[in-house]
This record gives structure tokens, sequence and C-alpha cells, in this order.
């Protein structure tokens, strides 16, 4: 299962809210920054708009990646690069973004929605490698990245299933067998 926390202090970093060169207190895997020349600014915005998006492989509403063409996994993921534009979003961090997959059209999704949507930064981090499909959470962001960091988080059970015997009051939750994991950005407004 995979995470990504969009509260301010996770996605600015928890470093952004420390000294400087003071160590963050969940330490992970540095992930790579890139940068794209010539893609949209913050400019005069008094309000950031921040959004959280699964691009779902890029399948749209077909029910599995693997029966959609590269053509149209391409079309779905630029009607998401567009709609973030028309919204004027600023950070968007995307679940289910998939690296260079067999399963999903063979191109990194999250290079390609960054192009498209104007964003200047980006960074990804696949979490799930399934041998006909990698992918995992990205960040995507008109402001400069300053560092992403992916870290794993301890398993934790899923939320207790409402039952409909009454006289059981506290019903036990099975553990998950999955380890979450979170991408975590620092951002920067110059």
């Amino acid at each position: 299962m995979t995470c990504l926390k969009i509260l301010p202090a996770l996605l600015f970093g928890w470093s952004a809210l420390l000294p400087s060169g003071m160590a963050t207190p969940f330490p992970g895997e540095e992930v790579a920054v890139r940068q794209i020349s010539g893609s949209r600014t913050l400019g005069e915005a008094e309000t950031l708009h921040i959004a959280t998006l699964n691009l779902a492989h890029g399948r749209g509403s077909a029910l599995n990646q693997l029966l959609v063409s590269e053509t149209r996994t391409r079309n779905n993921l630029a009607s998401v690069a567009q709609f973030m534009r028309e919204k004027d979003m600023h950070i968007a961090a995307l679940h289910e973004a998939d690296a260079p997959s067999w399963w999903s059209g063979g191109f990194d999704h999250t290079t390609f929605v960054a192009q498209l949507g104007g964003f200047g930064w980006y960074a990804s981090s696949p979490h799930a490698n399934l041998g006909i499909g990698r992918y995992g959470t990205a960040v995507v962001s008109v402001l400069p990245i300053r560092k992403a960091t992916s870290h794993d988080l301890a398993p934790h059970p899923p939320p207790p299933t409402p039952r409909c015997n009454h006289r059981e009051k506290n019903p036990t939750p099975t553990p998950a067998k999955d380890t979450q994991r979170e991408l975590k950005s620092e951002i920067v407004k110059d």
C-alpha cells in the first residue's frame, strides 16, 4: 500500500520547519529531484493551490491498465495535466504514478504529467515493483523542490469493519501485511 501525506508540514518537509542544518525527525531514502525548464511559475498568486490525484496508472475509467493502449494512456494523463493547468494547481501529490512499465505504456507518467502540466519540479518514488509494472507516489510543483525523501512506514492494522453482531463491542482488527510508504518534499518559495 502506498501513501503520500499532504499535510503542510509533511509536504513542505519537516526540515523546512527546523533551523538550517538540523536533521529531520524521520530519516528516509533520498529521491532524485528533477527540473524542467520553461515551466509555469507561482507568479503573483495569493493562494497556493495544492491537490492530490490518483493517476491510476493512466487507465482512466478502464478496468485495468493492461487493457489500455499507450496512446489512450497518454491521452488520459494529458487530461489530468490539462485539469491541473486549468485549476492553476501549484503543487500536486500523485498516487499510482508509474515509472516506465510494460503494463502502462512503457513511459514515465510523472515526467509526462509534469511536462504537460507546466510543473518545473518533480520527484517520484516507485514503491511497488511487480515485474510487469513499477509505480508509487510523486509530487509535481511550480515551486522549487529542495529535497525529496521516500519513507517506509510501519505496518498498521486497517480500521475495524462495522459488524452486525451488537454483542461484540470492540472487534479486533487484523494486522496489515503491507508496509506503507510516503514521499516527502521540501518546497521553497524564493
